[in-house]
């Protein structure tokens, strides 16, 4: 091998190539330098040929790249040797490296051959391209989907972080991830504490309920969802109920990933739940032993009721009573139920003063402990243990502070000191009915007093022989039964008492006595039918005893009318009955609130956090505004007939009866309630019985409240055909009597539900899933309204056909009333100006402060018919010149002007020492407005549309005196597009007030196209003035169509959308157009 390698470096068998031929250096060194270069770039090819495929792993046909490598190398290792050979000839290592780029050549090209199949599949440029710039763009769809999903975890998080309930999220183990800050303030334990942990490891306690922690457990290892409500702690170890919601989230391969929960905080609900159904309990209690001390049995049954009706209600292990009989120095155990019901055995009897009941009964004390098995006063606490007793109560039985018995329990659960302040009155009970029965026996056996005792007693007391004739009847029994003593004597006992059906009974038993000595009324109490004189049974109690008398017996009865217990009974169970459906209403009533109040509740809660963040559009901003408001008011109305309710029973719900127009009350009501049944399809109408009374004297407000509730009612359970008022005066027995029939022909109501349609918190559906929603108060508020004004609230009701409401109230003296002949055109039409008092403005000088023309012209007119001397400017610093120059005895004054407001108006001039009644006016009829007008110096307070009689009845009033409030103008009807020409309610056969009419009409085209000019230029503040200017000045000129429309246009133009602008724009137009001008009065 070495002679191998040395051959191959061996030069002497050749001469270098210089000497070779006949080389210049010129081309010798041509060569040797090309040689070189191509062997320095065929050495840098491999190399960075290897870099690559080193690097890039992923490219096809690796090993094609390294054997064109190896072929790039040799022939390079070849330049390199020719360039040597022209000093150093070593053809025989030339020749050997050319034969090896031979091979490797032959193999490079063997390898390309055989991979040209494989190599022509690969896609060519396009279609790299293609497929390249598909996945560039499913990348982009990814990342906006990913980036949408952030945005929506980041509100969903704001969210969480901010509301009042906890959040958790937790690993699809369980384990916490994430709590919100609602958690925190909850439990008490910071996040930190709580990541990393299961939250049933630190929250759940003693009280935690197994078998609720094991169905979340099971949920959870499901993967599924859940509800549940469950005891935890917090970090101080304060116990609370939570109301849980759990839901399981997935990702898009439907893996499960996480589970969050909603936990609500409900410790107060289920306290007053537990409360409700304390009291529920005890009075469950004090009923059953009321009911068991009336019985007719002997002592010891009745106090056996009484033991087990312990056990029953207060949950007990056993229950006791012991006896003390004047005298004795030991208590009798005379009762037992429960785990024990014997009466013998150590605790048969008690000496005073020894163990837990003896002590009880010498101090006249009551005792409780809830640690019995640690109690030194417990004489066996090994039995405590094992038995698993907790709790001992006991309280003495007293009659007039003497101790005439012990009532004991025993519990496994603790006993409450409520539950030992509720046993006091029932003691009182029992140790009554002890005395009641120790007086008995003694009487029985007193043969000494029995002569007092047949004169005294209360009882029938009758004397027989042994054949059944009376031989003695007291006063009690010729009271009870209506015979004379004298009458009664010597005859046959069932004659006279007993019913004629149980007198072979009862001769049966008389004889069965004689012959043995058994008898079922002997000695104890039976209950039985009785007979009167009269014929009349009524029940009785009997007890018998039989009285050695010679050689044969007699027998005495103690015979017992108890009719008044049996209605008694019958009362404390209707009681019983009442109480327990009065708790379910209550909880069912509960229940509804609940969801009524919360639902708006979740919407202004919801909306409220999420205006808080910073990505709101205005227009969504508007949206949640108006759904925050809508729900505000709506919960304001519940909250009003809660407090309406509360006032009823406290009776606190005052009335103020003044004179007013039913017609107008009417036409108010069906005016605010016509869009509803409208929406509904529904007819809407109202009908005249009788003559018309002009004025009635009642409580307008109260008996609009009263109306709106049964129309709303009728409308809201009427699904097709109509509802119908019927109104007549008709005859009372106090006076005349209105009266309106609310008709409406929805399903009706059933007959057994028609008794307690008026009692509160009570519907005909009162189930959680009833349709039409509402608190149930509606009813009751309104029978009490009506009672409240001398009348009364009655229904008749067919179901499938419909109901009838029907309302009266007291109207006033017959004498004050004046009746027409029918009601006023256009369902009450505003008087004239005439028929208003004007004696006390004859000759007063006034001031009209108002921007609107139209205002200011018709005021003016109808004070200056008054009598008074009208003067009038257009802002608030034209009247404090006007003021300044001339003494005026009273100013109305428009609230809402330019240049200077009349808020501000009033201020200044009550600081300049005017001194004479300001009347506000406004456009506005929001409630506080009256206050802020007070506020700013102003003596009363009046809104648009200007209405004739109540301008003159404030003014006039508040000449008189001190600050007076009027109230507000009817509701209209919404205006709309369509429908028939509008003409003005105000009296058109006056000339000047028509004039004025037609002068608005005239104006009202031009306004309402700067309203369109606003609009188009985007000048809200422009839109907002015209549109407040229509809302008063419309109503005003008799025009009431144009107050809605006018009103919903000024309420979206600060921050409304711009379609919304748009539609009540042209709403606002289109009304318009159908005003009519007055006709021409022809000579």
């Amino acid at each position: 091998m070495a002679d191998f390698f040395t051959r191959l470096l061996d030069t002497s068998d050749f001469p270098g190539r210089w000497r070779c031929g006949n080389w210049t250096p010129g081309l010798g060194w041509l060569h040797v330098g090309s040689d070189l270069g191509i062997f320095g770039a065929y050495l840098s090819i491999p190399l960075v040929l290897a870099y690559f495929l080193i690097r890039r792993r992923d490219v096809p046909f690796p090993r094609i790249g390294w054997l064109f490598g190896a072929f790039i190398l040799s022939c390079g290792i070849g330049h390199l040797i020719e360039a040597v050979i022209f000093w150093h000839p070593v053809y025989r290592l030339a020749g050997l490296v050319k034969a090896a780029t031979a091979v490797v050549s032959w193999f490079t090209v063997v390898a390309l051959i055989r991979v040209i199949p494989d190599a022509l599949k690969l896609p060519d440029i396009a279609r790299l391209n293609e497929r390249l710039c598909r996945e560039v763009v499913e990348r982009e769809q990814v990342e906006q989907a990913l980036r949408a999903r952030e945005a929506e975890a980041r509100k969903l998080a704001l969210v969480a972080s901010r509301t009042d309930n906890a959040v958790i999220i937790t690993d699809a183990d369980g384990v916490i991830e994430w709590v919100n800050d609602g958690f925190t303030r909850i439990t008490e334990y910071p996040a930190e504490e709580a990541i990393g942990r299961r939250p049933g490891s630190f929250l759940q306690g003693p009280e935690t309920d197994p078998g609720v922690v094991a169905s979340m457990r099971d949920h959870r290892l499901r993967g599924e969802g859940f509800r549940a409500e469950v005891v935890n702690y917090s970090r101080s170890g304060r116990p609370y109920w939570l109301s849980l919601e759990v839901q399981p989230v997935r990702d898009d391969s439907g893996a499960l990933t996480h589970f969050m929960a909603i936990e609500s905080d409900i410790t107060a609900r289920k306290l007053a739940e537990r409360e409700m159904g304390e009291r529920a309990r005890l009075a469950a209690l004090s009923a059953d032993i009321g009911l068991a001390l009336t019985r007719g049995d002997a002592l010891s049954e009745r106090l056996d009721a009484c033991c087990e009706a312990m056990v029953r209600h207060l949950d007990a292990a056993f229950a006791r009573i012991w006896t003390l009989e004047p005298g004795d120095d030991s208590l009798v155990l005379r009762a037992s139920a429960g785990l024990y019901t014997h009466l013998d055995g150590a605790h048969a009897r008690v000496p005073l003063g020894a163990l837990k009941i003896g002590r009880i009964a010498r101090t006249g004390r009551p005792l409780l402990t809830n640690d019995v098995p640690n109690d030194p006063n417990v004489g066996d606490p090994s039995w405590a243990r094992e038995t698993g007793m907790v709790a001992f109560a006991g309280v003495p039985l007293l009659v007039e502070g003497r101790a005439v018995g012990v009532m004991a329990l025993f519990s496994r659960s603790p006993i409450d000191q409520a539950t030992i302040d509720a046993l006091g009155p029932i003691s009182n009970a029992v140790a009554l009915g002890i005395v009641r029965e120790s007086a008995a026996r003694a009487l029985f056996s007193s043969e000494g007093r029995k002569a007092a005792i047949l004169r005294m007693a209360l009882d029938a007391i009758i004397t027989v022989d042994d054949r059944g004739r009376v031989l003695e009847f007291n006063p009690a029994a010729e009271a009870i039964f209506g015979y004379e003593a004298g009458e009664a004597a010597g005859r046959s006992l069932s004659e006279l008492i007993i019913p004629p059906d149980l007198r072979e009974a009862h001769e049966r038993g008389m004889a069965r006595f004689r012959e043995n000595g058994d008898g079922a009324v002997v000695g104890r109490w039976i209950e039985l039918r009785a007979v009167r004189r009269s014929g009349e049974e009524f029940p009785a109690e009997l007890a018998i005893t039989p009285i050695t008398s010679g050689d044969r017996p007699v027998f005495t009865g103690y015979l017992r009318d108890i009719t008044d217990r049996r209605l008694h009974e019958q009362s404390l169970r209707a009681a019983k009955e009442a109480a327990e459906e009065a708790n379910r209403a209550k909880s069912r009533f509960l229940a509804n609130m609940s969801h009524e109040i919360r639902t708006p509740l979740t919407a202004i809660l919801g909306y409220a956090e999420v205006l808080m963040g910073d990505e709101v559009s205005r227009e969504d901003r508007v949206e949640y505004l108006v759904t925050i408001l809508s729900s505000g008011r709506h919960l304001r109305t519940l909250i009003d007939d809660i407090l309406d309710l509360a006032k009823i029973e406290n009776e606190k719900l005052d009335f103020e009866l003044v004179p007013c127009s039913p017609h107008r009350i009417l036409s108010e009501v069906l005016s605010v309630l016509r869009v509803a049944a409208s929406e509904k399809g529904l007819r809407l109408g109202c009908r005249w019985e009788s003559r018309v009374p002009e004025e009635i004297r009642t409580d307008p407000s109260r008996f609009r409240q009263l109306l709106v509730n049964l129309v709303g009612n009728a409308i809201k359970f009427t699904d097709l055909g109509g509802v119908r008022l019927v109104a007549l005066l008709e005859p009372g027995e106090r006076g005349p009597m209105f009266t309106v029939e609310v008709h409406d022909t929805g399903a009706g109501i059933a007959p057994e539900d028609l008794s307690r349609i008026f009692d509160p918190f009570e519907q005909a559906d009162g189930s959680v899933t009833r349709r039409n929603g509402g608190t149930g108060l509606g009813l009751a508020i309104s029978r009490h309204i009506a009672r409240g004004l001398g009348g009364d609230l009655t229904v008749v009701s067919q179901l499938g056909v419909g109901s009838i409401f029907r309302a009266s109230v007291a109207a006033g003296p017959a004498e004050g009333l004046r009746l027409l002949d029918a009601p006023p055109a256009e369902a009450v039409e505003t008087p004239r100006a005439d028929a208003a008092p004007t004696s006390r403005l004859s000759g007063k000088q006034l001031l009209v402060v108002d921007d609107g023309e139209e205002n200011r012209r018709l005021v003016q007119l109808i004070l200056s018919r008054a009598g008074a001397s009208v003067a009038c400017v257009a802002n608030g610093e034209e009247c404090l010149e006007a003021v300044a120059r001339v003494d005026f005895d009273l100013i109305v004054l428009d609230m809402q002007m330019p240049v200077l407001d009349g808020y501000r108006t009033a201020s200044l001039l009550r600081e300049r020492g005017f001194g004479g009644p300001i009347i506000a006016l406004t456009a506005h009829a929001m409630r506080g407005d009256d206050r802020r007008c007070l506020e700013a110096g102003c003596s009363g307070y009046l809104t648009k549309p200007i209405e004739i009689d109540r301008l003159l009845s404030t003014v006039s009033r508040a000449m008189d005196g001190p600050a007076v409030a009027s109230p507000a103008p009817r509701p209209q009807s919404p205006g709309g597009g369509g429908g028939g020409p509008i003409v003005s309610t105000l009296p058109m056969d006056d000339p000047e007030i028509r004039g004025l009419v037609a002068s608005y009409v005239d104006r009202l085209g031009a306004k309402v196209d700067e309203m369109g000019e606003a609009l188009r230029r985007g000048d809200r503040k422009a839109l907002s003035e015209l549109a407040h200017w229509l809302k008063g000045s419309g109503g005003t000129a008799g025009f009431h169509e144009l107050t809605e429309p006018a009103t919903r246009l000024e309420r979206l133009a600060p921050l409304g959308q711009e379609s919304d602008l748009r539609e009540a724009y042209g709403l606002v137009r289109s009304t318009a157009a159908r005003v009519t001008a007055p006709e021409p009065i022809l000579a």
